[in-house]
């Protein structure tokens, strides 16, 4: 389904930027530079789709984990640039405790103020002893979240990957107009 959203944007956004390059008349040489950088950008769209295409995937998977009850142990905020919430959980599964680090999917961008005080502002709504829900894997209950949520990074690869798809099919568009 995500590739074919994919292809179908790549499809309509390459026919609307050649609509606008063959209007300007801004036509590109096929030299070897245009050929590399082509050829970069082709690749590079190609692995953001399919490595966000596999994050996507076992983000779907996860949909389908188990959930149980757990007890939140500690909450802080980590990291000394790049901070983000931390929450220490227990969970039990056919008798065994284990523990999980969870971040909450809390997005990592915007500036370092921001990042403290949207931690600081996760962090608080949890306390020593709450009760949370956990979803864990059924194969192998060491693995569990407190959120099923895509990382944000997956999106801006996909977004990402489909962009350079289309100017690399419009740069060889453009490349091959030019030739006429």
């Amino acid at each position: 389904m995500l590739l074919a959203i994919a292809f179908s944007l790549i499809i309509i956004g390459t026919i609307l930027l050649s609509i606008f390059v063959i209007k300007k008349r801004i036509f590109i040489r096929l030299n070897l530079a245009a050929i590399i950088l082509n050829f970069f950008l082709f690749t590079a769209g190609l692995y953001m789709i399919h490595n966000s295409t596999e994050d996507f995937k076992r983000y779907n998977e996860m949909t389908k984990w188990s959930t149980i009850n757990g007890v939140i142990l500690d909450g802080k905020v980590v990291g000394e640039r790049a901070k983000r919430p931390e929450l220490a959980y227990n969970y039990h599964v056919d008798g065994v405790t284990y523990t999980g680090y969870s971040d909450l999917a809390t997005p990592s961008f915007g500036g370092k103020n921001y990042r403290d005080q949207s931690s600081r502002a996760v962090v608080s709504k949890y306390e020593k002893g709450d009760s949370i829900h956990v979803f864990y894997n059924p194969q192998n209950p060491e693995q569990s979240v407190l959120k099923i949520l895509p990382k944000w990074s997956s999106y801006l690869q996909y977004g990402l990957g489909i962009i350079f798809l289309v100017l690399a099919f419009t740069l060889l568009f453009s490349g091959l107009l030019e030739r006429k």
